[in-house]
């Protein structure tokens, strides 16, 4: 059987942890590679939460 739930699960721990990491680190520092690293990190972040929504069927705005 499918098992949607899951799948929410396992986002709501990547946002947990992913505000956590938000709010203890600089995004825009001055050592380029970690900026580029952590800008990687985002997105690979976005592509995972948007990927996830569209599987469940699940409209997500772009902004908030």
């Amino acid at each position: 059987t499918f098992s949607p739930h899951l799948i929410t699960y396992a986002l709501l721990d990547l946002a947990k942890d992913f505000h956590h990491y938000y709010n203890h680190h600089r995004v825009m520092v001055e050592d380029k590679n970690t900026m580029l690293s952590r800008l990687a990190l985002f997105k690979g972040v976005e592509i995972t939460l948007k990927t996830a929504f569209e599987i469940l069927g699940i409209n997500a705005p772009e902004r908030m």
